[in-house]
This record gives structure tokens, C-alpha cells and sequence, in this order.
């Protein structure tokens, strides 16, 4: 092949991994600590458990920012959390992974999903 669409980005030394997921408006993060030269937090086994975490004020933000720009109701995003803590934006795919997630975290994003597909019925009054 000859030529192909590439992407390529700054390596950015990490002590975690960030998937947080968007549904609507609502915000699901996950971390899990990397282990030194990792690259992707996904593949491979560190020993390390996702866990739940909280979504800084900036990130949850620009992540709702992105959302309404891209016309897009769910999305998953992955970060690098560097050193100091600063989370650097990776991708977000609006077909990623949740499950994994729930699985290890109990964060209610099924739910979520399915609220968002068939919310509740109002009640006539």
C-alpha cells in the first residue's frame, strides 16, 4: 500500500488510562493505572482494576462541547493521565465500548443507554 490515511500523535508518558463515556449529557469516567511504557490501557493485563472517577470541570466542558458540535448523542473517549494529572485528549468514537467498563466499575451506562432510547413515559395530568 502506498498511501492511507494516518494518525499520529505526541506520546504522552502516563501513569493512567481514561475512558469516559458519554450519554447525552451524562458523563461516565473510568481510570485505570498504567504500568510504565504502556500504550494502551485495553490490551494487555496490568494488574490494575478501571474504577470509577471523577470528570474534571474543564473536561466534562469541552466534552459536552464536543458532543453538541459533532450532533452526536453517545460517544466514548479515551485519555492519557500524565504525570501531574493532566488528562490529554486521545479520541472519541461514537461506537466505542462500554461494556468493560460496567462490568468492572458498576457504572450505570446501560441504563443510561437505554433511558436515552425510550425514556420514561410522562405521566397525563
Amino acid at each position: 500500500m502506498t498511501a492511507g490515511p494516518t494518525m499520529l500523535q505526541q506520546y504522552v508518558p502516563k501513569r493512567a488510562d481514561i475512558r469516559l463515556t458519554a450519554v447525552g449529557t451524562s458523563l461516565f469516567a473510568a481510570r485505570k493505572r498504567s504500568v510504565d511504557g504502556q500504550v494502551d490501557g485495553r490490551y494487555g493485563d496490568t494488574g490494575q482494576p478501571w474504577r470509577a472517577a471523577d470528570v474534571p470541570e474543564r473536561i466534562a466542558r469541552s466534552v459536552r462541547d464536543y458532543m453538541s458540535l459533532a450532533g452526536l448523542a453517545y460517544a466514548a473517549f479515551d485519555f492519557a493521565e500524565d504525570a501531574e494529572g493532566l488528562w490529554w485528549f486521545l479520541e472519541g468514537n461514537q461506537g466505542g465500548q462500554f461494556g468493560f467498563i460496567e462490568l468492572e466499575t458498576g457504572l450505570p451506562i446501560a441504563e443510561a443507554v437505554a433511558t436515552w432510547l425510550a425514556p420514561p413515559a410522562r405521566e397525563q395530568g
